[in-house]
């Protein structure tokens, strides 16, 4: 399995739990058997898919199929997660 598909079906287990968003040090956590510049590299092919977009350094969404056209999700989908993540009050 390449790199790329790899993450492609992390990230669509975390969709199917409910979780939309995660962080590059999450994800370098969770897949801790893959080289930096191939998680990189897998990133950056499911963004040119538009299947994951970042919104800040190091934190990105998972954009499902409903939502790909427009290319992020509605803020109130993830705004609170982001928030958490740089630990400031909204």
């Amino acid at each position: 399995m390449n790199p790329s598909q790899y993450l492609s079906d992390w990230i669509d287990n975390r969709l199917t739990v409910g979780r939309n968003q995660f962080s590059l040090d999450e994800l370098r956590t969770q897949l801790a058997d893959k080289t930096e510049t191939a998680l990189r590299r897998s990133l950056d092919r499911l963004s040119a898919q538009k299947r994951v977009v970042s919104i800040f350094n190091g934190y990105y969404l998972v954009v499902p199929p409903a939502y790909r056209n427009k290319g992020v999700l509605p803020p109130a989908l993830f705004i609170d997660g982001l928030m958490n993540h740089l630990q400031r009050p909204y």
